[in-house]
């Protein structure tokens, strides 16, 4: 065992959990486990409005295809952007940005009239 390992594992046994560590630790759990199925929601509701989003811009199946593929760019694009963000700014700044920016994409979408 190296050095390193050694003293990281003594740090970790020595650190005391909070009480409401647990609270947290499912709440975490809970919030991830609704994000991931609403990624799963998105990417497969894709289809359905991919009917009409072809129909009114007279997309061709290679171009439909790219439609449903950037929805899977975006996630890719979104995730290795966050993760610099949250490394140089930390985490609570990069989901204030993040809430922010989904919060203009859904005014700009209700403010839409068709």
């Amino acid at each position: 065992m190296t050095p390193e390992r050694k003293h990281a594992q003594e740090a970790i046994a020595n650190v005391e959990l909070s009480p409401n560590a647990n609270r947290v630790l499912w709440a975490a759990a809970i919030v991830a486990a609704i994000c991931g199925a609403l990624y799963g929601y998105d990417t497969g509701i894709i289809s359905g409005a991919l009917l009409l989003i072809a129909k009114d811009f007279h997309l061709t199946s290679g171009q439909e295809e790219m439609v449903a593929s950037a929805i899977l760019v975006g996630a890719v694009m979104g995730a290795l952007g966050i993760s610099y963000l949250s490394e140089r700014f930390g985490r609570r700044i990069s989901v204030m940005v993040v809430t922010a920016v989904f919060v203009v994409g859904l005014l700009r979408a209700l403010a839409r009239q068709t």
